[in-house]
């Protein structure tokens, strides 16, 4: 790391403090280029680039929508995006957008199709504030006259934590008993 008081006479940095200052603002403007220049080597990873160039990522895979998730759900988006839209047209390019929003979420998505019609039914065991980054992703591989309509599934588990009991037990008293220490222990 270059720094300014490093390299210059002792005498200036000693005795002078506005010289001090103004070495130190130098030492945070270079800093601060210095690692604009160093994290150019990953300005193309979705995994290690700066915030700010997600968006600019995006338009070079190819996808051209602005949305407004998370970063890190972001990178994920769009280190997947290339692969996805090799299946662009067909239904393995569908289940691979529901697999990585199922990752992303956390939730469970099914396909279901109907064989007469040929259209999809995306079932969702939870409503997920992410569901429009789905909808996105869909349109980009959605066969052409393929309709796809979308669920939401709520499961509610038939038993309960509580149970109740009409019956009433009524327990002796217990019977007290002094605490004497046994003979020869010194209390």
């Amino acid at each position: 790391m270059f720094r300014v008081e490093n390299n210059v006479p002792d005498v200036y940095i000693q005795e002078s403090r506005d010289f001090q200052l103004i070495s130190r603002l130098y030492d945070l403007v270079f800093q601060s280029t210095r690692y604009s220049i160093d994290s150019m080597e990953s300005a193309t990873s979705t995994s290690y680039c700066i915030d700010t160039l997600l968006p600019l990522i995006a338009t070079k895979v190819g996808f051209f929508e602005e949305l407004r998730i998370p970063d890190e759900m972001y990178r994920k988006v769009l280190a997947a995006f290339p692969y996805i839209m090799r299946f662009k047209g067909s239904k393995q390019g569908i289940q691979l957008i529901v697999n990585l929003f199922q990752r992303l979420v956390n939730t469970t998505v099914e396909l279901q199709e109907n064989v007469v019609t040929g259209d999809l039914t995306i079932v969702f065991e939870r409503y997920s504030p992410h569901a429009q980054l789905l909808y996105t992703l869909l349109e980009y591989v959605r066969p052409t006259g393929m309709f796809i309509s979308y669920k939401v599934i709520v499961r509610i588990k038939g038993e309960s934590d509580y149970t109740t009991n009409d019956t009433v037990e009524i327990r002796p008293k217990m019977k007290e008993t002094s605490l004497v220490p046994p003979s020869g222990v010194v209390a």
